[in-house]
């Protein structure tokens, strides 16, 4: 039998990377004798784990159980050729045999499957990957087929969850910024923002940049933030100007969006510069807050929100001043995040060292409008770790404003919470499917802002948010890991999340259509 190919002779010399390795699986193997022949293996002294003979009596038996012993007989031959070659005559314990040979049996095993196609590993391969392919691409042919959300339309006794393509698909995403964040009230900020004229500040609206402006006459506008002549964007940030010029080719525009400069353009056919402003894009104002919304079709903001206003009225939103905001990209659908703000089962296990402990009763509902509500009952303040005290109450509150705190989520993106003290807010800005930007501000009415203790007492209600909110984000994120799963399914709804329901069939609605019978969504 032919003797093995010997090792390169250029071994330690100063060769190509690609040819330095010749300790590499591939070119061991390679150059070990074929299994059976003791040529080589008996130079090392050392028996060969099988012989041809006892190869040949068990294949005739049992082939699987000779694939095997062969496997381990190349396993060892490997191992001796690496001791002999890279350890010399360093003595060889039988430990460090032993170890090197289990790790190399491992590794010749996973290189005999890939490289001879065993048909028995195929086969379970093959079988595990189309195990996996069917879950990946169940109901994948049209996701968008309303028999698929069947039980999430059931009564909340029998509901079940979203499906987890809900929240990882690209397709269902893009539907969802096609019917929702196109087509609704979106909040974008506070009027405080852009107080004097001249003042602006820039927002995406999933992926669309707009303007948020105090005109020069004193008009609050929201413009497209992309140059006319070739689309740049132009703004960043925040500030106050008198224009807008394109860092691109130097377009300018006023701040009501109108062209007022193109250098450049003069002897171009046809070029007029009232053709070419910045569209603008339908914006209202609500308690303080701003809301655009891209279609000229939808109804009014008042008409959205229905009777909230009543609600909350007591808390006079639009006086309030904000004092701190901060921000975090979470790696979660938006909806996760949504259904997390909307719903108290999660309390003792995710918050059961921070505000879990606080005592309340609550009832959960939906509104007369495009909103949805947990309103608690409770002494003292929510706002603050159990155990510290705050600041004085609002003294306009009246009615359950006073009993205690009101949860709500303003469809689609703006959820506050509106205690006996302040009022805490959260902008949740779709970034992709898997990926939200969330801003969560504090509000406290002026004359709390005017007292002498103020900076001592408000670090006790920005400690409560420090330490609640960062449980929510990683729980979040856990969350859409799992959801990303292709073992992932639909689950069944507990009692305690009225609200996340609420939330489901809100969505179905817009994303699906409505649908064909009322969906009883609050317990």
């Amino acid at each position: 039998m032919a003797a093995p190919e010997p090792y390169p002779r250029w071994i330690g010399t100063s060769r190509p990377r690609a040819l330095q390795n010749p300790f590499s699986l591939a070119t061991i193997v390679k150059r070990l004798p074929p299994v059976g022949s003791h040529a080589s293996w008996n130079r090392t002294r050392r028996k060969p784990c099988e012989s041809a003979g006892a190869l040949s009596r068990v294949a005739a038996s049992d082939p699987a159980a000779a694939a095997s012993m062969k496997r381990r007989e190349r396993a060892y031959l490997v191992t001796a050729s690496l001791l002999s070659v890279g350890f010399g005559k360093v003595n060889r314990s039988v430990l460090l045999f032993q170890l090197v040979s289990d790790f190399i049996h491992q590794l010749i095993k996973l290189d005999h499957t890939s490289q001879t196609g065993d048909a028995q590993a195929t086969e379970s391969k093959a079988s595990e990957k189309e195990s996996l392919e069917a879950v990946m691409t169940e109901h994948a042919s049209d996701i968008f087929d309303p028999a698929h959300y069947k039980k999430v339309r059931l009564p909340l006794e029998e509901a079940e969850t979203l499906p987890p393509w809900a929240y990882t698909s690209e397709a269902f995403y893009r539907r969802e910024v096609e019917t929702i964040f196109t087509r609704s009230w979106y909040a974008v900020g506070r009027i405080e923002r852009v107080p004097e004229p001249g003042d602006y500040f820039s927002v995406d609206v999933t992926g669309i940049p707009i303007i948020i402006v105090r005109g020069v006459d004193g008009t609050l506008r929201a413009l497209s933030n992309s140059c006319r002549h070739r689309g740049a964007k132009m703004l960043e940030g925040s500030g106050n100007t008198r224009s807008f010029r394109c860092r691109y080719h130097s377009w300018t525009y006023d701040t009501a969006g109108c062209l007022r400069g193109a250098g450049g353009m003069e002897k171009v056919k046809g070029f007029e510069l009232a053709d070419y402003g910045l569209p603008e894009i339908r914006l209202e104002t609500w308690g303080g807050f701003v809301f655009v919304n891209f279609n000229r079709e939808a109804v009014g903001l008042r008409e959205w929100l229905g009777d909230l206003d009543e609600r909350v009225a007591s808390y006079g939103l639009a006086d309030l001043r904000c004092t701190r905001t901060i921000e975090r990209i979470v790696a979660c659908n938006w909806k996760v995040y949504m259904e997390n703000a909307m719903e108290e089962y999660h309390l003792p296990t995710i918050h059961r060292a921070t505000i879990s402990k606080l005592k309340m009763k609550h009832r959960e509902e939906g509104g007369k409008g495009q909103y949805c509500v947990i309103v608690e009952e409770h002494e003292g303040t929510r706002a603050v770790l159990p155990g510290e005290t705050g600041f004085p109450f609002i003294p306009t509150l009246t009615g359950a404003a006073a009993k205690g705190t009101h949860y709500v989520q303003i469809y689609p993106n703006l959820n506050f919470a509106a205690t006996k003290d302040c009022v805490f807010f959260l902008e949740i800005h779709p970034l992709g499917v898997d990926r939200t930007r969330l801003t969560l501000t504090s509000m406290f009415p002026q004359s709390t802002i005017a007292r002498s203790d103020f900076a001592e007492v408000v670090e006790r209600y920005y400690r409560r948010l420090d330490k609640s909110a960062p449980e929510d984000f990683v729980i979040a994120e856990v969350q859409q890991r799992g959801l990303s799963s292709p073992l992932a399914r639909a689950g069944r709804l507990s009692l305690q999340e009225p609200l996340v329901h609420h939330i489901a069939n809100w969505v179905l609605d817009r994303v699906i259509g409505p649908a064909p019978h009322a969906v009883r969504a609050v317990a």
